[in-house]
Order: C-alpha cells, then structure tokens, then sequence
C-alpha cells in the first residue's frame, strides 16, 4: 500500500533546481557570467535528421573540477551552427550523465551571428521570390 504522500508528491528530478547550486557549478570567470541566468525544468530538443535540428555547441567557462560549462543552443542545417538560440550550463555527473541546469542569455556576438543570419536568409527568400 503506497502512501497519500508518494503520489501526491512531484516526480524527482536529476537537475539541480536551485540557483544557489547552479551558481555553484561555475567560478566567477571575466565578470558577471551569471547575470540573466534562469534555472530549467527540462532540457532542450537535441534533435537533428540529416543534419538540420538542433543541437548544442561550444564550451566556454570550462570548469574541470566540477565538470561543468556553457554551451550554445543552435539551429542547426547540415550540421552547420545557424542560428544561436540559447545558451545553457550543462554539467557532467558522476555517471557521466549530462544535465542542462540553467539557461543564460545570448552573448552579443551570438546576436551579431543571428542578425546575420536572418538577413542573409530574408536575401535568399527574396532572390527565391523573384525567379
């Protein structure tokens, strides 16, 4: 017989909630990395078929002892980085499991990348609108 606390309860996660521990999981490197960072509930669609998806790139704040980083959510076609998306602090656990803690805003250069690519994408459709 299960008790009226068990299913009440909410299911467990393997992510860390809490923006103490998320904060926790990267030094202080070149500033205020942390500004704008939100915790997540679930992780991202890592999903690609014959290279277009979605798909995560880049590390950056690497930390080696604690196993943890920053990485790029991007579009994806052929396996091309588009258009950037988000950024999110993965870390690695004991059973080398990766988990996406939080979520932290694009980089300027990221917005840069996507300005970018959405002018060069509006050229295309209209070059396509045109034949």
């Amino acid at each position: 017989m299960t008790d009226s606390k068990d299913i009440d309860a909410p299911p467990k996660s393997n992510l860390s909630l809490s923006a103490s521990s998320a904060a926790d999981k990267l030094p202080l490197l070149h500033g205020d990395w942390s500004k704008g960072m939100m915790i997540v509930m679930t992780a991202p669609p890592l999903i690609t078929f014959n290279g277009i998806g979605f798909r995560l790139y880049g590390k950056s704040f690497v930390d080696m002892e604690k196993t943890s980083y920053i990485a790029t959510y991007y579009f994806t076609f052929f396996y091309l980085p588009v258009m950037p998306l988000n950024r999110y602090l993965i870390s690695l656990d004991s059973k080398r499991v990766y988990q996406v803690t939080a979520s932290l805003p694009l980089r300027t250069i990221h917005k840069i990348h996507m300005i970018v690519a959405a002018l060069i994408a509006g050229v295309g459709f209209a070059i396509l609108l045109k034949k």
